[in-house]
C-alpha cells in the first residue's frame, strides 16, 4: 500500500510506531528516526515518560576505493552541540511507512553505493499472548551491494544508559553497563552461531569476541522497576562486530566514537576520556 503523499505525516510529529511487548513498556520510532516517548521504566504515564533519547541513533558506514559514505540514521541528532560533522539524513533521502507493529524505512539517496532497508518492530504474534509480551525491541538492517565491487560496510546502534531515568527523575548513580558474549541458540533465530576458530598449537585462545551489552545490575534492581536492559547484534558468519561504553556528553569522546566509526568502521578502538558510562553502543 502506498500512502499518498498529502497524508503523509509531517517529520516533525513527535510520536511514532510504539514498539515493545504487550504490557512492558515501548519505544516510539517514528518518521524522523527519533527513539521517543519511552515507557520501559515503569513510567507509562505521560508526566513520567521519557519524550525522547537525544544520544540514541542508528548510523551506517559503506566504504569504497572512492571514498566513505556515512549518515546517521535519524534527521537531528542532539546530544552534542559541535558534531564533528556527522552527516543526518535529510528528509529527501529516504522513505518511510509506519504500520503496527513495524516502523519501516527505505533509503533513497542516490549517492550511497549500497542498497539499504532499516526497520524495527516488536515481537507481537498473533493468538500468542506469551510471545507477544516479550519485552523485546528488534531492529533489523538489510544491505545489498548495488555495485560491480566489493564494498566495506559498518552499521553502529548506540543505546543511551536510561536504566532508572522518567522524565522527571534521574538516578544519583548511573547503572553499570557490561561488554557480554550473546550467542544465541540456533532455533531461537533460524541460524545457527559462526563455529570458533581453531587455536593454533601452543596458543592461548583468543578472547570471545564481544556481540552485546548488559545495561544495569541485575543483583541491585530484581525488587524494583528500574529494570536491566540488553543491546546485542546477532553473529553472522563473515561479519565481526565490537562493543563501546561511552560518554556521550564529552564532546571528545563523541569525536572520537564518530571518527572510529566514519574512518575504520571499528568503534572498540576508539580513544576515549571522559569516565562516565552514558552510552553503549554496539
Amino acid at each position: 500500500m502506498t500512502v499518498p503523499s498529502t497524508n503523509q505525516p509531517p517529520y516533525t510529529l513527535t510520536s511514532g510506531v510504539p514498539l515493545g511487548g504487550i504490557g512492558a513498556g515501548a519505544v516510539e520510532l517514528g518518521r524522523d528516526g527519533r527513539f521517543r516517548n519511552i515507557t520501559i521504566n515503569n513510567n507509562r504515564c505521560a508526566d513520567t515518560r521519557i519524550p525522547v533519547s537525544p544520544a540514541s541513533l542508528l548510523a551506517v558506514r559503506v566504504a569504497t576505493e572512492e571514498g566513505i559514505y556515512s549518515r546517521i540514521l535519524q534527521l537531528e541528532f542532539t546530544a552534542q552541540k559541535e558534531p564533528t560533522e556527522p552527516a543526518r539524513l535529510k528528509s529527501s533521502e529516504y522513505e518511510w511507512r509506519g504500520l503496527y507493529p513495524r516502523s519501516d524505512f527505505h533509503l533513497t539517496d542516490p549517492h550511497c553505493p549500497a542498497s539499504l532497508h532499516w526497520s524495527a518492530m516488536a515481537p507481537i504474534v498473533p493468538y500468542d499472548a506469551q510471545a507477544s509480551s516479550l519485552p523485546a525491541l528488534l531492529v533489523r538492517l538489510r544491505l545489498a551491494n548495488a555495485q560491480s565491487y566489493p564494498l566495506d560496510i559498518a552499521v553502529v546502534f548506540n543505546w543511551e544508559n536510561l536504566v532508572g531515568l522518567t522524565k522527571a527523575r534521574v538516578p544519583a548513580t548511573l547503572a553499570p553497563i557490561v561488554p557480554e558474549e550473546v550467542r544465541p541458540k540456533a532455533e531461537t533465530w533460524g541460524v545457527a552461531a559462526p563455529p570458533p576458530e581453531e587455536t593454533p598449537e601452543g596458543e592461548a585462545p583468543a578472547a570471545p569476541e564481544k556481540n552485546g551489552l548488559l545495561f544495569g545490575d541485575l543483583a541491585a534492581v530484581r525488587d524494583n522497576a528500574d529494570g536491566q536492559y540488553c543491546l546485542a547484534v546477532r553473529p553472522h558468519a563473515g561479519t565481526s562486530s565490537s562493543v563501546l561504553t561511552w560518554d556521550h556528553d564529552h564532546l571528545g569522546d563523541w569525536r572520537a566514537f564518530w571518527s572510529a566509526f566514519q574512518m575504520e568502521g571499528v568503534i572498540a578502538g576508539a580513544a576515549l576520556r571522559g569516565q562516565a558510562k552514558k552510552s553503549g553502543a554496539v
